[in-house]
């Protein structure tokens, strides 16, 4: 036997060993079974001994008396591309204890490798002989992979009868499975816009109405996919419209409230006006959106005798919930009016357009009192609206021009007078924009505003209250321990409510300067600045305009130092800090000024590395970490290619990519490693790392890098084809990455081939 001290030395794949790992698998040490569990599952391995490596798995999983251990033998075995590893996975998912059963499936990837093994799973969700035997939990982890390798079928292997798993989770009484059925619909159309592929996105919505998927859902998706990726006004249009059509005919789920009949109403009316905004008919779009405006008008008169911030109880959570909503819709339809307006003619500093920013922004922060009361979160910002799926800032302003209408120069136009007419009403929420000068100093300084100021004090008083009660809840905790036999010292509990008890202090010391007249620091510790001045700023830069979006990042960082960053929200003030840098080092890296850019990047890097550290010190959980482990390993990534093609420092590169790999292993890293693994002569495992990945536009350029490294000559230029005609349709963002695939080294094997010539020529 291979003493436990060896096993580091041996290489994944030295099949002279082998056995001795086998045998070790099942040793009386826990320590030496991990070791060679972790030996016989390196992805080194390649396809090497995998009958053999599956046997032992198969074996260990039941023989296994750690529970830890047998849980990592299962998710391999869910992960494993082998028959037997297959059968076993089908047999154990109806026959494993549910925690043992979800174990697996929550390890399943759909990818064209277990496709078949995920129908069969779920096509027993409708038989009904068989339905009652797959644990509504299982079922209901089984549905949104199910959808994505619905999504990812080839044409002839997908029709109306394979919705029908879906539309038995709607219709199931279960709410899981309800939730579930809404959460694959959702991950099928998130993977539509990843692919990006017209005729697949229309194949596959066309589906899912045929098959029986409220034709609401389906009709909305439509009109969002002619917004963006597509980029095309009348598809939107056309979706929009025959969406209200829909809604006119009163077809509705049975048990559902005339407030979701309302909403629908809403979203039609709301999307047609957008999209006559993105075909440039301005007249036409404000008259639609007058409508929608009527409609958030009508419903508000409901909540007029509520008083929607009570404490007491007598206002259910539900009602609330749409009282929020609608806020949010109202804000959304206001915006696009500024918008249609200015499209139309209309200066954003005219009155007109600053009264409706001044009543947005009271709205929005009407929505921010009530989101407090209801959850004790006081902070808020316009990010929080501008991500949602119906903002204009996804809908309309992401880096392309429509093709029958809006061009990309006149989005930008309208992205930047809209910052600045929200700059007017809010200037420390919007850095970057330059504030238009106002009628009345009320508009443009919300503690100024009577309404705005006194929706400061709900959000303070609703901060207060839910800290009251968390703080009653913890002083419970701590009598009950005190007072149990054990006699334990409730350090831990203690921790937590002197913690509430300081911010309990601080908010009154807040509200106390609020009195006083100290306004700037109230306001910035409830409003956390918004990222549209760094979005306008990569828009700038995807047009060409490098100078322009220069400027704007650094009046973002200036106005952002000036106004200063709140204890409150310190963190996110970090990471707007150092999106600011990535992104003037990446304007300056695509501007041809690699060691200015050099700088930029490792600055941001360096403040996004801090910020992680800062949070594992106070003990912040993966959670709250995982956000900005995300922002740094795509930032890692960017030093990486930028060593690479930009400095021609490979070694560097290296480095700065297995930082990065440490932090996240998501499809694009998988493929960058196998480029990596490609480029230093690993041909097997480069090659085992492409089969595990399902392939979406953001990994065209590596899997051409990769392919070429590989020397398979035909498939780099498919994908550098797809990548330059899928991925940059715009004129200056295809001459940028025309320029940077013909100084790509990990390209370098393809510059004499007159295709490759083609594809990147400029002229």
């Amino acid at each position: 036997m291979v003493p436990i001290g060896s096993i580091s030395a041996q290489e994944p794949g030295d099949l002279a060993v082998l056995s001795s790992m086998v045998e070790m698998a099942g040793h009386a040490d826990r320590v030496q079974r991990i070791q060679a569990m972790e030996w016989l599952l390196d992805p080194s391995w390649g396809d090497k001994a995998a009958d053999s490596r599956v046997q032992v798995a198969l074996e260990r999983v039941a023989l296994e008396p750690d529970p830890e251990i047998a849980g990592r033998w299962r998710v391999a075995l869910a992960v494993w591309d082998s028959n037997p590893a297959r059968a076993w996975v089908e047999r154990e998912v109806f026959r494993a204890p549910v925690d043992q059963a979800l174990e697996i499936v929550r390890a399943l990837q759909a990818n064209q490798r277990s496709a078949a093994l995920i129908r069969r799973l779920t096509g027993r969700l409708v038989d009904p002989e068989q339905a009652g035997t797959l644990a509504v939990p299982v079922a209901a982890q089984l549905l949104p992979l199910y959808a994505r390798i619905l999504v990812d079928a080839a044409p002839g292997d997908f029709g109306p009868a394979d919705v029908a798993p879906l539309v038995a989770g709607f219709k199931h009484a279960d709410g899981r499975m309800l939730r579930a059925s809404f959460k694959a619909f959702e991950r099928a159309v998130l993977r539509l816009n990843e692919l990006d592929e017209d005729a697949r996105t229309e194949r596959v919505l066309s589906v899912f109405l045929d098959g029986g998927i409220d034709a609401r859902l389906v009709l909305f998706e439509q009109a969002l996919s002619g917004f963006s990726p597509r980029a095309e006004g009348a598809l939107a249009l056309g979706s929009a419209r025959a969406l209200q059509q829909h809604v006119a005919r009163g077809h509705r789920n049975m048990g559902e409230r005339d407030t979701a009949q309302r909403a629908w109403r809403f979203r039609a009316s709301y999307l047609e006006g957008l999209a006559l905004i993105a075909l440039g008919d301005s007249q036409a779009a404000a008259s639609e959106l007058t409508h929608a405006l009527r409609l958030t008008d009508h419903a508000l008169r409901g909540f007029a005798d509520v008083d929607i911030q009570a404490s007491d109880g007598t206002i259910s959570r539900q009602r609330r919930g749409e009282y929020l909503d609608l806020l949010q819709e109202r804000v959304l339809a206001l915006i696009a009016m500024n918008l249609a307006a200015m499209q139309g003619g209309e200066e954003a500093g005219s009155e007109v357009c600053l009264r409706r920013a001044q009543e947005a922004h009271r709205l929005h922060m009407q929505g921010q009192a009530l989101f407090a009361g209801l959850h004790g979160v006081a902070l808020g910002g316009w990010d929080s609206l501008f991500d949602g799926r119906l903002s204009p800032y996804r809908l309309l302003f992401h880096g392309r021009r429509f093709e029958d209408g809006m061009s990309l120069q006149v989005a930008l136009h309208l992205e930047f007078e809209l910052g600045r007419c929200l700059a007017s009403v809010a200037p420390m929420e919007m850095p970057g924009f330059e504030s238009y000068p106002v009628p009345d100093a009320r508009m443009g300084d919300p503690l100024l505003d009577p309404e705005r100021r006194d929706l400061v004090g709900q959000i303070q008083i609703a901060r207060l209250d839910r800290l009251a009660m968390e703080m009653d809840v913890m002083g419970e905790r701590i009598a009950d321990v005190q007072a149990s036999p054990g006699m334990r010292v409730p350090e831990a509990e203690i921790e937590v409510y002197t913690r509430l008890e300081r911010q309990r202090r601080l908010l009154l010391q807040r509200i106390e300067q609020m009195e006083n007249g100290a306004r700037k620091q109230v306001l910035l510790d409830l409003r956390v600045p918004g990222r549209q001045g760094l979005r306008l700023a990569r828009g700038l830069r995807a047009a060409g305009e490098m100078k322009r979006g220069r400027e704007l990042v650094r009046s973002f960082k200036e106005d952002l130092a000036a106004n200063g960053i709140s204890d409150a929200w310190y963190y996110l003030g970090q990471e707007r800090l150092a999106r600011a840098d990535l992104e003037l080092g990446a304007n300056l890296s695509d501007g041809d000024k690699p060691l200015q850019a050099q700088r930029w990047l490792e600055a941001g890097t360096d403040r996004l590395q801090g910020i992680l550290d800062r949070l594992k010190e106070a003990g912040a959980g993966p959670k709250a970490l995982e956000p900005y482990r995300d922002l740094l390993a795509g930032a890692l990534v960017s030093l990486a290619v930028h060593a690479n093609v930009r400095l021609g420092k490979p070694e560097a590169a290296l480095a700065y990519y297995e930082r990065a790999y440490g932090l996240k292993q998501d499809d694009f890293m998988r493929v960058l490693l196998a480029c990596y693994r490609a480029r230093s002569g690993n041909e097997s495992e480069a090659r085992s790392l492409l089969g595990t990945v399902s392939v979406a536009p953001p990994l065209y350029y590596n899997l051409a890098c990769t392919h070429a490294l590989l020397g398979d000559r035909d498939e780099a230029l498919f994908w550098l084809g797809k990548e330059l005609r899928e991925n940059h349709r715009e004129p200056a963002s295809l001459q940028r990455q025309k320029i940077w695939a013909a100084q790509d080294p990990d390209l370098h094997s393809l510059r004499e081939d007159a295709a490759f010539q083609a594809l990147v020529s400029t002229r």
